[in-house]
């Protein structure tokens, strides 16, 4: 499922960004840098989460670490570069961010109302 989430992210973030150039370019840039780190975010979160089965010795391991590190500093630029934006990239940022939710949801009602095959 969380294949098919990302893929449903990706396309969601292609088809927000262009119809956002309409809006305007600085803003359908925003969004898909945003729907982008949006949906690396959710598969590097889900790597996270089978990282932290238990191994043998008991240890989260150094690249596990370094995962999180870079995660987390990348989502706090974003958040900081939605203070210094103007308002309209700033939309564009929450919609961008709000990429995975959407997927999710698009994920959810297709398993829901498609057809069994």
């Amino acid at each position: 499922m969380s294949r098919r989430v990302l893929r449903c992210s990706l396309v969601v973030t292609v088809v927000a960004g262009a119809l956002a150039l309409v809006w305007s370019p600085s803003a359908a840039l925003t969004l898909t840098a945003a729907g982008l780190v949006s949906s690396f975010s959710f598969r590097g979160l889900e790597m996270q989460v089978r990282a932290l089965e238990p191994r043998v010795d008991g240890r989260l391991g150094a690249k596990n670490i370094l995962f999180i590190v870079l995660r987390y500093s990348l989502l706090s630029a974003f958040i900081v570069a939605a203070l210094l934006v103007g308002s309209r990239e700033f939309i564009a940022l929450i919609l961008g961010f709000s990429v995975v939710p959407l997927a999710l949801l698009i994920s959810e009602l297709v398993d829901r109302f498609a057809p069994v095959r």
